[in-house]
Protein backbone atom coordinates (compact mmCIF):
# COMPACT_ATOMS: atom_id res chain seq x y z
CA UNK A 1 0.00 0.00 0.00
CA UNK A 2 1.27 3.47 -0.90
CA UNK A 3 2.92 5.25 2.01
CA UNK A 4 3.66 2.11 4.00
CA UNK A 5 7.01 0.49 4.70
CA UNK A 6 7.35 -2.92 6.31
CA UNK A 7 9.74 -4.68 8.68
CA UNK A 8 13.46 -4.44 8.07
CA UNK A 9 12.95 -2.19 5.06
CA UNK A 10 11.25 0.39 7.27
CA UNK A 11 14.04 0.24 9.85
CA UNK A 12 16.67 0.64 7.13
CA UNK A 13 14.80 3.53 5.51
CA UNK A 14 14.27 5.20 8.89
CA UNK A 15 17.98 4.96 9.76
CA UNK A 16 18.95 6.34 6.36
CA UNK A 17 16.48 9.18 6.67
CA UNK A 18 17.61 10.08 10.19
CA UNK A 19 21.22 10.25 9.01
CA UNK A 20 20.26 12.37 5.99
CA UNK A 21 18.21 14.65 8.21
CA UNK A 22 21.09 15.14 10.67
CA UNK A 23 23.51 15.96 7.86
CA UNK A 24 21.02 18.32 6.24
CA UNK A 25 20.24 20.13 9.48
CA UNK A 26 23.94 20.46 10.31
CA UNK A 27 24.62 21.89 6.85
CA UNK A 28 21.80 24.39 7.17
CA UNK A 29 23.01 25.43 10.60
CA UNK A 30 26.46 26.12 9.11
CA UNK A 31 25.39 28.11 6.08
CA UNK A 32 22.27 29.73 7.52
CA UNK A 33 18.68 29.85 6.41
CA UNK A 34 19.51 32.17 3.52
CA UNK A 35 20.96 29.20 1.65
CA UNK A 36 17.43 27.88 1.14
CA UNK A 37 16.37 30.77 -1.08
CA UNK A 38 17.86 32.58 -4.00
CA UNK A 39 18.35 31.88 -7.64
CA UNK A 40 18.33 28.27 -8.67
CA UNK A 41 19.60 26.43 -11.71
CA UNK A 42 18.16 27.82 -14.91
CA UNK A 43 17.42 31.27 -13.51
CA UNK A 44 19.28 34.22 -14.95
CA UNK A 45 21.46 36.27 -12.65
CA UNK A 46 19.20 39.29 -13.16
CA UNK A 47 16.05 37.70 -11.73
CA UNK A 48 14.66 38.91 -8.44
CA UNK A 49 14.98 36.90 -5.26
CA UNK A 50 11.93 34.87 -4.18
CA UNK A 51 9.92 36.15 -1.23
CA UNK A 52 11.22 35.12 2.20
CA UNK A 53 10.16 31.54 2.93
CA UNK A 54 9.78 30.76 -0.78
CA UNK A 55 12.25 28.63 -2.72
CA UNK A 56 13.11 29.02 -6.39
CA UNK A 57 10.47 27.83 -8.84
CA UNK A 58 9.86 24.34 -10.01
CA UNK A 59 10.18 21.94 -7.07
CA UNK A 60 12.78 20.09 -5.03
CA UNK A 61 15.84 18.27 -6.26
CA UNK A 62 17.23 15.11 -4.72
CA UNK A 63 18.18 15.84 -1.10
CA UNK A 64 16.35 19.19 -0.96
CA UNK A 65 13.90 20.09 1.79
CA UNK A 66 10.87 22.31 2.33
CA UNK A 67 10.80 23.48 5.93
CA UNK A 68 7.72 24.55 7.82
CA UNK A 69 6.66 27.98 6.58
CA UNK A 70 8.33 27.59 3.17
CA UNK A 71 6.73 27.30 -0.25
CA UNK A 72 7.91 26.43 -3.72
CA UNK A 73 5.95 27.58 -6.75
CA UNK A 74 5.51 26.44 -10.29
CA UNK A 75 7.60 28.49 -12.68
CA UNK A 76 4.49 30.16 -14.16
CA UNK A 77 3.21 31.08 -10.68
CA UNK A 78 -0.12 29.24 -11.02
CA UNK A 79 0.61 26.64 -8.30
CA UNK A 80 2.39 26.48 -4.95
CA UNK A 81 3.48 23.66 -2.68
CA UNK A 82 3.40 25.00 0.87
CA UNK A 83 4.59 23.45 4.15
CA UNK A 84 2.14 25.25 6.39
CA UNK A 85 2.58 26.29 10.00
CA UNK A 86 -0.24 23.91 11.02
CA UNK A 87 1.85 20.92 9.87
CA UNK A 88 -0.02 20.27 6.63
CA UNK A 89 1.70 20.26 3.24
CA UNK A 90 -0.68 21.58 0.59
CA UNK A 91 -0.74 22.16 -3.18
CA UNK A 92 -2.62 25.36 -4.01
CA UNK A 93 -3.73 26.93 -7.25
CA UNK A 94 -5.02 30.50 -7.48
CA UNK A 95 -8.50 29.36 -6.36
CA UNK A 96 -7.52 27.33 -3.28
CA UNK A 97 -6.22 23.96 -2.06
CA UNK A 98 -5.97 21.04 -4.50
CA UNK A 99 -4.18 18.33 -2.47
CA UNK A 100 -2.66 17.83 0.98
CA UNK A 101 -0.86 15.37 3.22
CA UNK A 102 -3.76 15.68 5.73
CA UNK A 103 -1.29 16.25 8.56
CA UNK A 104 -2.71 19.49 10.03
CA UNK A 105 -2.22 19.70 13.77
CA UNK A 106 1.04 17.72 13.53
CA UNK A 107 4.44 18.94 14.70
CA UNK A 108 6.08 18.70 11.28
CA UNK A 109 9.56 19.99 10.55
CA UNK A 110 10.74 18.95 7.09
CA UNK A 111 9.25 17.81 3.77
CA UNK A 112 12.29 16.08 2.27
CA UNK A 113 12.89 14.81 -1.26
CA UNK A 114 15.27 12.10 -0.11
CA UNK A 115 18.22 10.98 -2.18
CA UNK A 116 16.65 7.48 -2.36
CA UNK A 117 13.66 8.93 -4.25
CA UNK A 118 11.16 8.88 -1.38
CA UNK A 119 9.33 12.12 -0.54
CA UNK A 120 8.83 12.19 3.24
CA UNK A 121 7.21 14.56 5.73
CA UNK A 122 8.97 14.40 9.09
CA UNK A 123 7.74 15.31 12.55
CA UNK A 124 9.92 17.45 14.78
CA UNK A 125 11.07 14.28 16.58
CA UNK A 126 12.35 12.77 13.30
CA UNK A 127 9.50 10.31 12.80
CA UNK A 128 8.03 10.05 9.29
CA UNK A 129 4.36 11.11 9.17
CA UNK A 130 3.69 10.82 5.43
CA UNK A 131 5.68 9.43 2.50
CA UNK A 132 5.23 8.82 -1.21
CA UNK A 133 6.48 5.22 -1.23
CA UNK A 134 8.91 5.96 -4.08
CA UNK A 135 12.15 4.87 -2.38
CA UNK A 136 14.48 2.87 -4.60
CA UNK A 137 14.69 5.69 -7.16
CA UNK A 138 17.95 7.48 -6.27
CA UNK A 139 18.23 10.97 -7.69
CA UNK A 140 14.47 11.41 -8.23
CA UNK A 141 13.17 14.98 -8.13
CA UNK A 142 9.89 16.64 -7.19
CA UNK A 143 8.28 18.97 -9.74
CA UNK A 144 5.59 21.53 -8.96
CA UNK A 145 4.38 21.71 -12.53
CA UNK A 146 2.82 24.67 -14.29
CA UNK A 147 -0.44 22.66 -14.68
CA UNK A 148 -0.70 22.38 -10.83
CA UNK A 149 0.22 18.68 -10.76
CA UNK A 150 2.88 17.71 -8.19
CA UNK A 151 5.00 14.92 -9.69
CA UNK A 152 8.06 12.88 -8.71
CA UNK A 153 10.26 12.00 -11.69
CA UNK A 154 13.01 9.38 -11.73
CA UNK A 155 16.38 10.15 -13.30
CA UNK A 156 15.14 8.83 -16.67
CA UNK A 157 12.45 11.53 -16.62
CA UNK A 158 9.57 9.13 -16.03
CA UNK A 159 6.83 10.03 -13.53
CA UNK A 160 6.75 7.64 -10.55
CA UNK A 161 4.21 9.43 -8.33
CA UNK A 162 1.74 12.29 -8.78
CA UNK A 163 -1.07 14.11 -7.01
CA UNK A 164 -3.08 14.10 -10.27
CA UNK A 165 -4.18 17.67 -9.60
CA UNK A 166 -4.77 20.31 -12.24
CA UNK A 167 -5.30 24.06 -12.16
CA UNK A 168 -8.84 25.37 -12.09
Amino acid sequence: MEGELEGDNMESQTKTVRMQRRVLLAFIALVGASACGGSGPGESAGTSEPAEGTLSCGGLGSGEVLFRGQSVGSCNGRAFLTHQGDGNVVVYDRVGPLWSTNTWGSDTSAFLMQTDGNLVLYAGNGQPLWWSGTYGNPGARLAMQDDCNLVIYNTAGNPIWATMTFCR
